[in-house]
């Protein structure tokens, strides 16, 4: 979207990154090629790894993908076995290795947040140094305020929520909040998109057109065709007004 405008965008996103990883990989590969500017959209893995158990304080070498990554070349070869695939989780599962238990909601706001604004605060300051410009994307998610019982369980069949509807709606209040405070502290750009999202669609944040809104993502954090056209023209807005400022 922004090509027009003379620049290109490099995604290099990595699934089941947390912010740990995202600062090694900021170090270690993207800072020597001095973009002009770096999006960030972090939070969710960070968050979901503490609350289920699944890595030890900024463990860099395990994350929650790790039981179906491929340790060897042998794990390499069986990766291309579905029954090889089935017997490694189990034994994850055996070993205790992989996600089982859930922290409760209340205690998960605790642990994680400071461990990533040091690592995401890192990234901020080096961006500042080598004259890149950062900006942060808040959460948008499928999940909103004064939702009906009946709401919440659409979205726990649809979205597979569970019982972590409103506990995810506490998250997403906590990363936002968090994000902004940041990138105030550090001198980042601050991409409100759940603020804009209200603004520009304001359809969607009621129980009448919750199917709507549920329509627009996949699961609690990825989002449908529709919703990643959404949330890019969201962040594009943001995006183009001030790297059209320094172009």
């Amino acid at each position: 979207m922004i090509e027009k405008d003379g620049f290109r965008c490099v995604n290099a996103g990595v699934g089941g990154y947390r912010s740990i990883h995202e600062l090694l990989m900021f170090k270690n590969r993207i800072l020597k090629f001095k973009p002009a500017a770096v999006t960030i959209f972090s939070g969710y893995n960070d968050w979901e790894d503490y609350k289920s158990g699944t890595y030890g304080k900024n463990n860099q070498f395990i994350h929650c993908l790790s039981h179906v990554l491929p340790t060897n070349q042998l794990e390499r070869v069986f990766d291309y076995s579905a029954l090889a695939h089935t017997a490694k989780k189990a034994v994850y599962k055996f070993r205790d290795k992989n996600k089982l238990v859930n922290k409760d909601i209340p205690g998960i706001t605790k642990g994680w947040t400071e461990q990533w604004k040091k690592n995401i605060g890192e990234i901020i300051e080096l961006c500042n140094e080598n004259g890149i410009q950062c900006f942060v994307i808040g959460q948008l998610a499928p999940v909103y305020h004064n939702a009906s019982r009946e709401a919440k369980l659409k979205a726990a069949i649809d979205l597979n929520f569970q019982d972590s509807f409103d506990g995810y709606l506490e998250f997403v209040k906590l990363m936002n909040r968090t994000c902004a405070e940041l990138c105030e502290e550090k001198g980042a750009v601050f991409v409100n998109v759940a603020r804009d999202f209200e603004d520009y669609y304001p359809v969607y944040l009621t129980d009448r057109n919750s199917m709507e809104r549920y329509s627009l993502f996949t699961d609690c954090i990825h989002f449908s065709e529709m919703g990643n056209l959404i949330m890019g023209l969201l962040i594009f807005n943001t995006l183009s007004n001030h790297l059209q400022c320094q172009h």
